[in-house]
C-alpha cells in the first residue's frame, strides 16, 4: 500500500492576514475547517500540519493531527510542505492548502487517483473552466492546457 501524505501548511505571520489559519469561522478556526474537510479523503494514509507557530501546532494537536515544526523563514506553503516531509517516507505528497475552509476529501482523492491509477503522473492540480471575469482577473489562479487537456 502507498503511504500517501497530505500536508497543510499553515503559517501565522502572513504579511497580508496574519494569524489567518487561526480566524474564526462560523465559530471554528479556518484551519479545523480544512482538517475536517480532508478528514474524509480515503486516499490519504496520514495527515499532518506543516507550520512554524505554537498556536497552530495545539490547534492540529486538538485535532488529532499531527504537526511538524517548520523554520519561519520559508518563502512559501511549498517550501514548507517541502521541509515537513523531506525526511520522511512516502510516496505521494498532497499540498492541501491551509486557508480553503470548504475543501472536501473527495477533492483530495480526484487528485490523488491519478498516482494510483497506474499512469506516469509527477504532479496533479483541481481546476475548473473559466467563468465570466475570471480570466482578467488578478485573484484567479489560471491553469493552461494542451489540446489533449494535458
Amino acid at each position: 500500500m502507498k503511504r500517501i501524505v497530505g500536508v497543510i501548511p499553515a503559517r501565522f505571520g502572513a504579511k497580508r492576514f496574519p494569524g489567518k489559519p487561526l480566524v474564526k469561522i462560523c465559530g471554528k478556526p479556518m484551519l479545523q475547517w480544512v482538517i475536517e474537510g480532508v478528514r474524509s479523503s480515503s486516499s490519504l494514509t496520514e495527515m499532518m500540519v506543516a507550520t512554524d507557530h505554537d498556536e497552530i501546532r495545539q490547534l492540529a494537536d486538538s485535532c488529532g493531527v499531527k504537526a511538524i515544526m517548520t523554520r519561519s523563514d520559508l518563502a512559501s506553503g511549498s517550501d514548507r510542505v517541502w521541509e515537513a516531509v523531506k525526511e520522511i517516507d512516502c510516496d505521494i505528497v498532497v499540498n492541501i492548502q491551509g486557508d480553503e475552509p470548504l475543501i472536501r476529501g473527495s477533492l483530495v482523492d480526484q487528485l490523488v487517483e491519478p498516482f494510483l491509477g497506474g499512469e506516469e503522473v509527477e504532479m496533479t492540480t483541481l481546476g475548473r473552466s473559466l467563468q465570466d471575469g475570471d480570466l482578467d482577473s488578478l485573484s484567479t489562479a489560471k491553469i493552461v492546457l494542451n489540446r489533449r487537456h494535458e
